[in-house]
């Protein structure tokens, strides 16, 4: 049975612009366990971060390759000690910083040519605090430890229903994880074997591109379908239990949603056509 669930604008913030809280383009948020609210500014290179009511605190980084510095970074995550993990797109790499915002290592531009990242666009970490990133270019899943020492690499798998060019991944409790494939705008979850046990049934919703996955389990798995400039609750077998569909420029509509993430009974959505 499909879980009641409803939606309504409370505030915005972060409007155009290149002064202090201002964004240009936003591309990735999280919040911590306070409640802060960290986005990445894809064009300004820089995190801003706000109060857990959109109150412009101070930034974090700017342009550049040397270590706290971003090129292009789209998204980023908190582990449960408040760190946070950002991937550096175009610097080919994720950097990882404290709680408070000081840089701590970078990975995935080391090592061996094959365990290197080409074009990352999204990671979750799982229940070890591994992080797993979408290595779209690479057509795979790479898997990290919390040193950012390489674990290994998950690959489709020729002649079974697997995906081919991940662009968002989601790790949830006991093992399973979501993929979001790009080639085919197909959402799959897969179990810790990579079988897939469930696949977004495309006949019963139609789909854009999945860009980001984010998994509440009070609620279940937001997918932000960036075409179509809305957000999707699904249950874990995938199935819609609600469409944010109002697409616009008023408050309360949306335009490309970038990033989505939940804070107590909130819902957070980034939309880097109308900030």
């Amino acid at each position: 049975e499909s879980k009641k669930f409803s939606m309504e604008i409370q505030y915005s913030f972060g409007r155009t612009g290149v002064n202090g809280g201002q964004l240009l383009f936003p591309t990735g948020m999280a919040q911590n366990s306070k409640g802060k609210i960290f986005v990445i500014d894809h064009d300004k290179n820089q995190i801003l971060v706000y109060s857990s009511s959109g109150i412009s605190r101070r930034t974090i980084g700017r342009q550049g390759n040397a270590p706290g510095s971003f090129s292009g970074a789209l998204t980023l995550q908190f582990d449960k000690s408040d760190n946070f993990y950002v991937v550096d797109t175009l610097n080919k790499r994720i950097q990882k910083f404290d709680s408070d915002g000081n840089f701590l290592l970078s990975f995935g531009d080391q090592g061996p040519e094959e365990n290197r990242l080409c074009d990352a666009y999204s990671m979750s970490l799982d229940e070890s605090g591994n992080a797993w990133v979408a290595d779209h270019e690479h057509k795979r899943i790479a898997i990290f430890d919390t040193n950012g020492i390489w674990v290994k690499a998950i690959g489709p798998k020729p002649g079974q229903d697997t995906w081919d060019e991940p662009i968002a991944v989601c790790c949830v409790e006991g093992g399973d994880y979501f993929v979001a494939d790009k080639s085919d705008a197909v959402l799959r979850r897969c179990n810790p074997q990579d079988e897939t046990i469930a696949v977004l049934d495309k006949a019963g919703i139609d789909v854009g591109l999945l860009y980001y996955l984010h998994y509440d389990k009070r609620f279940g798995l937001f997918a932000s379908d960036y075409l179509n400039k809305r957000v999707l609750l699904l249950d874990e077998t995938l199935k819609p239990i609600y469409v944010y569909d109002c697409p616009g420029r008023r408050l309360g509509e949306s335009g490309k949603i970038t990033a989505v993430s939940t804070f107590e009974n909130q819902l957070f959505a980034v939309d880097c056509d109308h900030h």
